[in-house]
């Protein structure tokens, strides 16, 4: 659809109102409570985009696309969370196979500045329709194709999305983490 300038109208400033952060309660491995500040990108295309991603319609669960919490201050905050993204363009890792789904179409909206073509997005399978517990911000709670634990590590299987041959990989840290990423 063809736009004509002279009637779509942007806004040239920084909107602070689509980012909130959210305090986060979890059982980690041990059973203690813990808790995390988690930081989403509430923009109305946005927070559409993401809910209907994963068939979570629930504001209290998923307020919107949750950013990147990791790495340094080009990507902590200004990323879509890989977690949960994984392969989408926007993520602050790169990928064999990015894809530009409709969550990235309706941040580039809601933006001001583009007008998205929709049925341009690419299909996103990741987390697609899995639900409220899915898009949490931990990721104990997956099932299927997409839960890796201890017992099934180095266990071959097919991929999320059953496009390959996929492995349990956990990997092993010399120190400890942060209570929030112990899941066992």
């Amino acid at each position: 659809q063809e736009i004509n300038p002279d009637e779509y109208k942007y806004t040239k400033r920084a909107r602070t109102d689509f980012v909130k952060a959210q305090k986060v309660r979890a059982k980690n491995a041990a059973g203690d409570t813990v808790e995390k500040t988690v930081t989403y990108f509430v923009s109305p295309l946005v927070k559409d985009a993401v809910q209907e991603h994963f068939a979570c319609n629930d504001d209290d669960k998923l307020p919107g696309a949750e950013l990147e919490s990791d790495g340094s201050s080009g990507t902590a905050g200004s990323h879509w969370e890989k977690r949960l993204f994984n392969n989408e363009y926007m993520t602050g890792s790169s990928s064999y196979d990015p894809v530009y789904s409709t969550l990235t179409l309706a941040l580039l909206e809601d933006s001001g500045w583009y007008k998205s073509n929709m049925s341009a997005a690419t299909r996103f399978p990741f987390g697609l329709h899995e639900g409220c517990d899915f898009a949490r911000p931990r990721c104990d709670a997956w099932r299927g194709a997409y839960r890796c634990t201890p017992e099934e590590q180095g266990h071959w299987g097919c991929t999320f999305d059953g496009n390959a041959r996929g492995i349990c990989s956990i990997s092993k840290y010399n120190m400890p983490l942060p209570e929030w990423n112990q899941y066992f």
